[in-house]
């Protein structure tokens, strides 16, 4: 474990920074899009459908998927895993720690009715029977993993007698009295009294990590590492394999005869026959991962990772993105052309002529929707995609045509415009040239020290590159490529202005390359100490404006070169990836889709204020996250504190103590090493005296 850096007091007391007088209304406000994102639960009640989203929160329907409306006010979880409904009350449960809700109003407002249950334990299902309400959790810091309410949530008691305790309870199924668990690691288990006891029935079922269950006619069905059947009048499991190697089954629906299986890499499958036989069914369906499914009446409702919500009419004969309004797509890069606003996304190439009110998609030709960059040439679009090259639009962004001719690696993370040729960026291949419009590539990193390209930013004849240690100048048409300037880290952000180059790095650093008798010099800004602990994502100069995207703090800004930093991130939700300007407004693209900001709100920084901005405690969620082998988790301590750091596993054992000492006011980080680890989800817990927080982190081997 690397050594704990320390924030100096003096700054993390005490900041003298120049703040903006702004109106109280002024902030940044949420595009209608672009649509998208990653869906962990669907739910039909009557003729609302919910859809909880990653980050997100919950979303609502009226219109069978035609449009979606936030729907968040009093919800404590923004990470709903699973919806349940007992009449007109409506309840909704997240996986990133505590977070049960009621609403009695169709999901217009929200009550937490966790009082009593575990306070970090992620809840993976609901399931109700008559008067009662289950739980089931995973079992970090649960004492129990099923928890009962016969009022609404107002208590709790655990009902779990006879479950393995230490296995996640995934997923519920009820038939009549009949309640079936499926648990992460023990199989199946049955209860007849409401969770009062619960009796195993997996005698044959070949695989215990089970994923989702649904009931058809006499029939249960589990899904996992296979399709399991089980009667009520059998006693053992017939297992039959979802697709030509047998898919992870994530998902389950029934509708009528049909039973549809949503699997982790090969789309949605289904059988007319009670599973003796599976048909895949993914005619527009873009993305192979299927988290969620839903019937309401004649249709069929898909929640998939990254690219949203799908519906069919059809049995899945053919699938429609259902997604206007749903706006929390990953927005990776935004650019402008011909007065319409580009927004690359991992559901493709979205457009908007309304400054964001309206996006439309654009994505004719792609043939996937994982696209990086954008960048405009000659009045052309140039589309960067993570897997399948470039593309190209000669008509705004209408159709498309593959761009790939010399382009020997397709993992196109960066484009830039260098007077008349295009410059192509790639994670693993270096950089690539094309001097025709992106027609042919020509591969032009002869000598370059690192081939993970991660940014690029043009300044007059010079180009410079950053990679996953530091930046690179493009000197010769990319015949020499000089040393890193001293800069140490994975570049994640490069902007430019009539003098200077502005460097940040996934390490919370800000570097400013500045030409010294032809030469370029990198010096680390002393002023960006204050926020030494907020990896940079994103930079932008506007006129006399840089404006810095960071991980933990939003969005701030300079107008004296780094020297004075001004939060400006008010009304934000979420990280920034990317800036734009687009006639008075500035845009910012992330994870939760295109954000919006007037720039008169920024034009006049003169009036300097002194502020304290001594900060409470905190614990930020680690970066990156997923994560391998290694991650950073940073915190703020508000006083002196006897402090442990500790994280444990979804067993709720302890895994690894990062901090035990007391250490001083301010901020601090630490690195947590997963190396050794088994793939999965993992906790870590911060305890400051009597203060405790937990976060989730994800391992991904």
């Amino acid at each position: 474990m690397k050594p704990i850096r320390k924030t100096p007091i003096a700054f993390a007391c005490l900041v003298l920074t120049i703040l903006v007088t702004l109106d109280s209304r002024a902030q940044w406000v949420q595009t209608n899009g672009p649509g998208g994102g990653t869906v962990l639960s669907l739910f039909a009640s009557g003729k609302t459908l919910f859809a909880g989203v990653y980050s997100g929160g919950v979303f609502r329907s009226t219109n069978s998927g035609t449009t979606w409306t936030e729907a968040n006010s009093g919800l404590t979880n923004f990470y709903v895993s699973c919806f349940a409904a007992h009449g007109t009350d409506l309840f909704a449960a997240g996986s990133l720690g505590r977070g049960i809700c009621l609403s009695t109003d169709n999901g217009l407002t929200w009550t937490a009715i966790d009082s009593g249950l575990p306070e970090y334990a992620p809840v993976y299902a609901l399931a109700v029977s008559d008067t009662n309400l289950l739980v089931g959790m995973g079992t970090a810091d649960a004492p129990g993993i099923v928890y009962r309410s016969t009022n609404n949530g107002a208590t709790w008691v655990t009902a779990d007698a006879g479950l393995p305790p230490n296995s996640d309870v995934r997923c519920f199924a009820v038939s009549g009295t009949s309640v079936f668990a499926g648990t992460y690691g023990a199989g199946v288990f049955l209860s007849t009294n409401m969770g009062t006891s619960w009796a195993s029935i997996d005698s044959g079922l070949t695989f215990p990590y089970v994923e989702c269950l649904a009931i058809s006619g006499a029939n249960l069905f589990a899904g996992s590492g296979g399709m399991a059947r089980f009667t009520n009048n059998g006693k053992t499991w017939t297992v039959e394999r979802v697709g030509s190697t047998g898919y992870e089954v994530l998902s389950l629906a029934v509708s009528g005869t049909n039973i549809f299986a949503g699997t982790d890499r090969a789309g949605v499958f289904l059988s007319s026959n009670d599973g003796t036989s599976w048909t895949a069914v993914n005619s527009g369906l873009r993305s192979e991962v299927v988290n969620c499914l839903a019937a309401s009446g004649p249709n069929l409702f898909a929640g998939t990772s990254l690219t949203g919500v799908y519906t069919t009419t059809d049995s899945g004969t053919s699938w429609i993105a259902a997604n206007s309004g749903l706006r929390n797509a990953t927005v990776w890069s935004i650019v402008v052309n011909d007065s319409r606003l580009f927004a690359a996304t991992n559901n493709g190439i979205f457009a908007s002529s309304n400054d964001g009110v309206v996006w439309m998609e654009s994505n004719s030709g792609l043939p996937r929707f994982n696209t990086r960059s954008l960048a405009v040439s000659r009045g052309n679009l140039i589309a960067g995609t993570d897997g399948d090259g470039c593309f190209r639009s000669t008509d705004n962004g209408t159709t498309w045509i593959e761009a790939n001719t010399g382009l020997t690696n397709r993992r196109v993370r960066s484009l830039a415009v260098k007077d008349t040729d295009i410059v192509a960026g790639t994670y693993g291949g270096g950089v690539f040239l094309s001097t025709n419009n992106g027609m042919e590539w020509t591969a032009v990193d002869s000598s370059l020290s690192n081939q993970n390209v991660c940014c690029i930013a043009v300044k007059g004849k010079n180009l410079f590159v950053g990679t996953d240690k530091g930046v690179l100048l493009w000197t010769n048409n990319g015949a020499t490529w000089p040393a890193a300037y001293g800069m140490s880290g994975k570049v994640t952000a490069l902007a430019v202005d009539d003098t200077n180059l502005y460097v940040g790095t996934l390490e919370s650093r800000l570097y400013l390359l500045s030409a010294n008798s032809g030469a370029y010099v990198s010096k680390l800004l002393d002023y960006w100490r204050p926020y030494q602990n907020f990896p940079v994502m994103a930079l932008f100069v506007n006129e006399k404006h840089l404006f810095a995207a960071t991980a933990f703090r939003g969005v701030i800004v300079s107008a004296d070169n780094g020297k004075n930093w001004v939060d400006f991130g008010t009304g934000l939700g979420g990280l920034g990836y990317a800036f734009a300007v687009r006639g008075q407004n500035l845009f910012l693209g992330g994870p939760s889709g295109v954000w919006r900001r007037p720039l008169s709100e920024v034009t006049s920084i003169e009036s300097p204020v002194f502020t304290n901005t001594h900060q409470g405690f905190q614990l930020g969620q680690n970066f990156p996250n997923p994560f391998n082998p290694a991650t950073t988790i940073r915190y703020v301590l508000p006083a002196r504190s006897r402090v442990t750091l500790t994280v444990f596993n979804s067993l709720g054992q302890s895994v690894s103590t990062l901090v035990n000492s007391i250490q001083d006011p301010g901020s601090h980080e630490v690195r947590f090493d997963g190396t050794g680890l088994a793939s999965g989800v993992y906790f870590y817990r911060l305890r400051a005296d009597e203060r405790v927080e937990t976060q989730r982190l994800l391992l991904v081997r």
